[in-house]
């Protein structure tokens, strides 16, 4: 499902001609519809530094009209500061950028507008992995309080026989992006297995009729751990069940 919204979101956006209030109607047409449950999606051009000042000012622009009281802040990115310390800074120049351009929701995404995706070693993993594959790409796992990875979806044209036209190399790319928490992620698998075995939903609930169904994803800390993402286990308790045996489904 995360897949398939975020190449609907490349395939929508793969010439960065839409226009943002369309980019906000595909946002709350995707969300009605219940499918997935993210933080923000993200279309990412591959701009080239000549071409920085233009979107820059297409951006300024767009949210001093629409969200007056917001600052944008231009390209912004992972820095050094004078202290040899990381904070998230106006963007040093570079040759090129992928900024997360185009972003919904903007209320509690403000530091990801026009974010250089490349500056940060997470997320860049995760773009070239998806375009030196050709496949969607999740990110490692990162965040404290609550574990999050990032979906890449890989911006090639392809010709008429399905094969790539271009390299991560040329100019004019794009990629979508899905962020997500995982909780949200385990809990949306969790709801798909207990529909197919079922037939009703739950929404974080815990009890639906008559049933017990928690789920959950390991918080070993990222520093004592290698592997990148998280297991969960959804368990669905049958109390109505003449055995009581518990139904136990794992997720990876």
């Amino acid at each position: 499902e995360y897949a398939l919204v975020a190449g609907f979101l490349h395939q929508a956006c793969r010439h960065m001609d839409l226009p943002r209030g369309r980019f906000l109607e595909l946002y709350q047409n995707i969300k009605s519809t219940g499918l997935v449950d993210f933080q923000s999606m993200e279309c990412l051009p591959k701009v080239m530094h000549e071409e920085r000042q233009h979107f820059e000012n297409e951006s300024r622009a767009y949210y001093t009209e629409h969200y007056p009281d917001m600052t944008y802040h231009g390209f912004t990115g992972f820095e050094y500061t004078p202290e040899g310390k990381h904070a998230t800074l106006n963007r040093s120049i570079q040759e090129f950028y992928w900024p997360q351009h185009y972003v919904e929701p903007i209320e509690n995404n403000t530091r990801a507008l026009d974010y250089d995706a490349y500056s940060s070693s997470t997320r860049r993993g995760a773009l070239e992995t998806a375009l030196d594959t050709q496949q969607p790409a999740l990110s490692r796992r990162f965040g404290h309080s609550s574990y999050q990875v990032l979906l890449v979806h890989p911006g090639y044209d392809q010709d008429d026989s399905g094969n790539a036209s271009s390299s991560k190399n040329d100019h004019r790319l794009l990629v979508a992006k899905l962020h997500f928490h995982m909780e949200d992620f385990i809990a949306r698998a969790a709801h798909v297995q207990e529909s197919e075995d079922h037939s009703h939903h739950f929404d974080h609930g815990h009890t639906i009729d008559g049933n017990i169904l928690l789920y959950f994803f390991d918080t070993t800390p990222t520093a004592s751990v290698s592997r990148s993402y998280l297991g969960g286990v959804c368990i669905n308790h049958m109390q109505n069940s003449t055995n009581h045996d518990d139904h136990q489904h794992h997720h990876d």
